[in-house]
């Protein structure tokens, strides 16, 4: 009997210290049971970063801390040369608030490969807040998790 009420109570704490929508992002974060899909941005640069990394900083977007970007490439002497890193420099990662490109958008089918055969021109604004999924990790050697919330992130202004 005692090992009965023993289970249901730890049953009703554990949905005591459960996650919620209500959560801080900060204490969601620091919750080493839960996976959060943030989604990403690509910077000017190329390098891709999460959203939860960047802030507002008047009009532009940028990241929250000073990163590391190479500035020159070269190639390793010898048989086995690679492209390496020969110099870098340390600044804040920009993401354009605007993004325009060109994009295939009919493709002509042959048997050696696809061939685009009509292109388009896009733009679209860089958004500032997103629908984040919040997972509950139920085994991690197997990799399952199973869907808790959905919870609103929004880029905030830089401090």
């Amino acid at each position: 009997m005692k090992t009965i009420v023993l289970a249901i109570s730890l049953l009703s704490l554990s949905n005591v210290f459960a996650a919620s929508v209500n959560d801080s992002w900060s204490s969601l974060n620091k919750d080493r049971s839960l996976q959060i899909e943030w989604p990403s941005a690509q910077m000017t640069h190329g390098v891709w970063t999460g959203v939860d990394f960047l802030c507002l900083d008047g009009n532009t977007i940028r990241t929250k801390k000073v990163i590391e970007k190479c500035t020159k490439y070269a190639v390793k002497p010898g048989q086995n040369g690679g492209v390496y890193c020969a110099a870098t420099s340390k600044a804040f990662g920009i993401v354009s608030n605007e993004v325009t490109g060109t994009r295939c958008v009919e493709y002509r089918h042959s048997k050696e490969q696809d061939v685009c055969v009509k292109y388009e021109d896009y733009s679209y604004a860089q958004p500032t807040s997103f629908d984040v999924d919040v997972l509950k990790i139920v085994s991690p050697k197997e990799g399952t998790t199973r869907h808790l919330f959905t919870k609103e992130y929004s880029i905030s202004a830089c401090e």
